[in-house]
C-alpha cells in the first residue's frame, strides 16, 4: 500500500516535531515495550549507536524523495533544519 502525500506530510512533520527538541529520547524507540500493542520492532541485528543521526538521515532522505508531494503541501524543505549544524 503506497502512502498518500498526506500520510507523507504527517510523516515528516511529526518526525521534523520530535527532531525539533533536543531532548527527544530517540533511543526509547529502540527498546520497545513488549507489552504495548504500537512498538516498533527492528531487525535484531541493527546496531544503531546513535538514535537521533539515525533519523535526522531519515529525515533527509524521506525529505528529498518526497519532495513534489511535500512542496505541493506548502512544506518548507529547503531551509537547512537547525539541527544539520550540531556537532556530534
Amino acid at each position: 500500500m503506497a502512502l498518500t502525500a498526506a500520510h507523507k506530510v504527517e510523516l515528516v512533520l511529526v518526525l521534523k516535531n520530535a527532531l525539533d527538541n533536543k531532548y527527544f529520547d530517540f533511543s526509547v524507540i529502540f527498546h520497545p515495550d513488549h507489552n504495548a500493542s504500537d512498538s516498533l520492532y527492528l531487525p535484531t541485528a541493527w546496531s544503531i549507536n546513535e538514535p537521533r543521526i539515525f533519523f535526522e538521515n531519515i529525515y533527509s532522505i524521506v525529505v528529498d524523495r518526497w519532495k513534489e508531494d511535500l512542496i505541493s503541501a506548502g512544506i518548507d524543505i529547503l531551509s537547512k533544519p537547525h539541527w544539520s549544524d550540531n556537532e556530534n
